[in-house]
């Protein structure tokens, strides 16, 4: 598993610029939940591309500029309310419980978005600048009119 990481590592590239995203322990936690939920069946790497997502959309002008407002994305009905299975990151808006049921894979999902967060900050995106991703069993409307990037485990990426 570790050599493989290595590997992976080895062939990415270094950003062209040098950034730094301090979180706080509330985005943290978001980053957290969300890894665990969209990826926690999956690989380090497949951990690691969901942070690397986000982070990709926290520094796009297109997206919200923290992790807590990108992950929670959603559309609202016009009381507010949001609108179930129309979020950026399905496990948020499902109306299932957002509380994390198997802890193993919670603690695994805290140790691998540090490491995520550390590799970014020497310039390493296993996602190749991905703002999307998608499960491997679905192709979504949106596929078609992006730059396919990677699949990682069991998504494929975009930008």
């Amino acid at each position: 598993m570790i050599r493989s990481l290595v590997l992976v590592l080895a062939l990415l590239p270094l950003k062209s610029y040098a950034e730094s995203y301090s979180l706080t322990q509330e985005h943290f936690d978001c980053m957290v939940l969300n890894s665990y939920f969209e990826a926690r069946n999956q690989s380090e790497n497949g951990l690691m591309s969901v942070t690397h997502t986000v982070l990709n959309r926290v520094f796009s002008t297109k997206y919200p500029n923290t992790a807590c407002e990108v992950i929670k994305q959603a559309k609202r009905s016009s009381n507010g309310a949001i609108i179930r299975h129309r979020c950026q990151f399905s496990w948020f808006c499902d109306g299932l419980s957002d509380k994390p049921r198997d802890q193993y894979a919670y603690d695994h999902a805290i140790i691998t978005t540090r490491r995520a967060l550390e590799l970014w900050e020497y310039g390493y995106d296993i996602t190749l600048g991905s703002t999307h991703y998608h499960a491997k069993t679905v192709t979504p409307y949106w596929s078609k009119s992006l730059e396919y990037r990677t699949t990682i485990d069991g998504h494929h990426f975009y930008r």
